[in-house]
């Protein structure tokens, strides 16, 4: 990992220390405090050991939410398609709209690529989009290390 990577996290935990903890505090079950803890080290120490894979828990979405079959299910961050996946096992298929969408085109490939395995695309019911969220419109750069997602590597996204 570069030293200007890692000064970029450093750099953002720091200055975004009090958003990160109420963020944490808020959240409603030990599974997200846990992942993001994770994700947190992984910043703090550049170390992908601490990127550990969510757990597929079937429950996760029948303790957090209540679902019916008119849901529509936005998934900011689709990554590979894992939680959209989890979603449609939880709800049996039942969802009036899903969007997922993610950044990092390789990411986004294989979504899509995922979601064809288990011939759930085409489909008009699920959108999938190349692009970030924001609460902004914003050029953002995107990029890939070698094992995972990274910001600020030369990709542009709109």
């Amino acid at each position: 990992l570069s030293s200007y990577r890692i000064l970029y996290y450093l750099e953002d935990v720091y200055n975004n220390f009090d958003k990160y903890c109420n963020v944490y505090y808020s959240l409603g079950d030990q599974l997200s405090k846990k992942t993001m803890m994770h994700e947190m080290q992984y910043r703090i120490f550049a170390d992908f050991k601490n990127l550990k894979p969510v757990e597929d828990i079937p429950e996760y979405f029948n303790k957090l939410l209540n679902f019916n079959k008119n849901e529509v299910y936005v998934d900011c961050g689709a990554y590979v398609g894992d939680t959209i996946l989890s979603f449609i096992k939880y709800v049996n298929g039942y969802a009036s709209k899903i969007y997922g969408y993610e950044a990092i085109s390789d990411m986004y490939k294989k979504c899509i690529d995922n979601l064809q395995v288990e011939n759930l695309i085409p489909d008009e019911s699920i959108i999938l989009r190349n692009y970030a969220v924001s609460d902004a419109e914003k050029f953002l750069t995107f990029g890939e290390i070698n094992e995972g997602p990274a910001v600020n590597n030369g990709y542009r996204r709109q």
